[in-house]
């Protein structure tokens, strides 16, 4: 049986790779939240269950500048694993705590021709459980709500690793800069019961005009052509090739250098993109107010091009 491996999940980084809604895996039309799952998330302490890349101190500092939907506590991810079930369901029982915790899950399908494909997906999702009863085991039973995913992009070195071997250092968007500015999205949202799908076209008329004046920063990694079959790297591209036919003011960045100005807080228009298992997801973000001014969803396409750069600049001048 032919078996082919889709470890093209997440590529370079995104705003567009958030969902706020009910989402399921492979499910590109998510439902929007329950008002009843908001009111009860709103009841309880969301638990961050975050990689030891950073300190929990680095974690809160930009955490608590964004995040006031709910008090929250973090936990590093291997100590809330390694707990016996009996210590980490009395710490942190779901009667109490919402969860927001990183994950990497691998999934297998078979296709019509017979072949088995391989997806990965790296993501931070925020789930909470309402209580329902304790069945004759005395375990507690819940029903549970997912209320909001976040995706995350591996660079190459990561791409060609082992599922088993995820390291969230080796993610390109996944850095305080970035999680400030991706939490922020969420807890706006989900306090305005708001909805958001990474695989929705649309932009904002209004305010992509602010384009017209104002920087658009753009990560260098946009550079990076990646071979999808291959999981391997090709010819960099260069600024003159990718954006000839983007006409307003901008400015390519390292990913560090991004990521400094996102945890700044300051307000500055960022261009996003991601690949989930086939899909190229385009976005370009206020990192301020969290707005998505332009999201772009293109299937069977590995690659930023410049006709993607064409697609925005013409929306700016609409």
């Amino acid at each position: 049986m032919k078996k082919v491996l889709l470890f093209l999940c997440l590529s370079v980084s995104a705003y567009s790779q958030i969902v706020v809604g009910e989402y399921r895996m492979f499910d590109e039309s998510p439902d929007k939240n329950k008002p009843e799952a908001i009111t009860l998330l709103k009841t309880k302490k969301t638990l961050f269950i975050l990689p030891s890349s950073f300190s929990q101190e680095e974690y809160a500092a930009v955490i608590a500048q964004v995040w006031d939907i709910t008090p929250f506590e973090i936990v590093e991810v291997n100590t809330f694993k390694e707990m016996p079930d009996e210590q980490r369901n009395a710490k942190y029982s779901a009667k109490n705590y919402a969860f927001f915790k990183l994950s990497s899950m691998k999934y297998t399908r078979t296709t019509k021709s017979g072949a088995t494909v391989d997806y990965l997906f790296n993501t931070l999702d925020l789930s909470v459980f309402e209580y329902k009863k304790t069945d004759k085991k005395g375990k507690d039973v819940f029903d549970g709500y997912k209320l909001a995913t976040i995706f995350f992009s591996p660079n190459i070195d990561q791409r060609q690793k082992e599922v088993a071997a995820v390291n969230p250092r080796l993610f390109l968007n996944f850095d305080l800069g970035y999680l400030r500015t991706y939490l922020k999205i969420v807890n706006d949202k989900l306090k305005s019961n708001g909805f958001t799908n990474c695989y929705d076209d649309f932009y904002n008329k209004v305010s992509l005009k602010n384009l017209k004046t104002n920087k658009l920063y753009i990560p260098e990694s946009i550079g990076i052509k990646y071979n999808a079959f291959s999981r391997t790297e090709g010819k960099k591209r260069e600024e003159s090739e990718l954006l000839e036919d983007y006409k307003f003011p901008y400015e390519i960045v390292t990913e560090e250098k991004l990521n400094e100005l996102l945890t700044s807080g300051q307000e500055i228009y960022f261009l996003n993109y991601v690949q989930v298992n086939g899909n190229k997801l385009i976005s370009v973000i206020n990192s301020k107010t969290g707005e998505i001014l332009y999201n772009s969803k293109t299937g069977l396409s590995y690659n930023i091009k410049d006709g993607d750069f064409k697609s925005i600049s013409k929306k700016i001048d609409d």
